[in-house]
C-alpha cells in the first residue's frame, strides 16, 4: 500500500481524520493486541509517526537509512549477488549488475537494489543476452538525487 498516496488523497478529499483513526485502529489491533504476534517490522520510505497513528502502539524503534544497525538488510550485499549469479550460472554478468544496480548506501553498508537484481537475473535466465535496463527504482532515485550543493542531478 502506498501510504504517501493515501495520506495525500485523504488530505485532499477531506477524510484525513477518518484515515488517521482507521490506520491507528488497524495498527493497534493487528500489532499491539494480537496474541499470535510476538514481533513486527513496519517498513516504508517516510516517517509517519508524527501523524499520531501510533498512539495505540508502544515500543516503536525507527531506523533510518543512515543507521548502521541492520544496514546490510536493506538490499543485497556484494557476496549475496555473487552467490545468486553463481547459483544460476550467470557469473559473467556480475560487472553489468555491479555497474547498474550497486551503490545504495545504508548506514555503513553498500548494497544492491534487490528488486532490480532479481528482475534482471530473471530476465537473464530467459535471455542470457539481455541488457540491463533503467528501472522505475533507478528513475525515481535519479529524479530525487541532488548533489551536495542541492542542485538536481540530471
Amino acid at each position: 500500500m502506498n501510504m504517501m498516496f493515501h495520506w495525500q488523497k485523504a488530505f485532499e478529499r477531506d477524510y484525513y481524520d477518518q484515515m488517521v483513526i482507521f490506520i491507528r485502529n488497524l495498527f493497534e489491533y493487528a500489532l499491539k493486541t494480537n496474541d499470535s504476534l510476538k514481533f513486527a517490522v513496519l517498513t516504508g520510505c517516510m516517517r509517519i509517526s508524527r501523524e499520531s497513528i501510533f498512539t495505540g502502539l508502544n515500543n516503536l524503534k525507527v531506523f533510518s537509512i543512515a543507521d548502521v544497525q541492520f544496514d546490510e538488510y536493506f538490499g543485497f550485499t556484494d557476496e549475496e549477488v555473487r552467490e545468486m549469479l553463481e547459483y544460476y550460472e550467470l557469473s559473467d554478468h556480475y560487472e553489468d549488475i555491479r555497474e547498474w544496480y550497486d551503490g545504495y548506501q545504508f548506514g555503513k553498508a553498500e548494497v544492491y537494489c534487490p528488486w532490480d537484481v532479481i528482475n534482471y537475473v530473471d530476465t537473464l535466465r530467459a535471455d542470457p543476452l539481455a541488457e540491463p535496463k533503467i528501472t522505475g527504482q533507478i528513475q525515481a532515485a535519479m529524479r530525487q538525487s541532488k548533489d551536495l550543493s542541492g542542485n538536481q542531478i540530471k
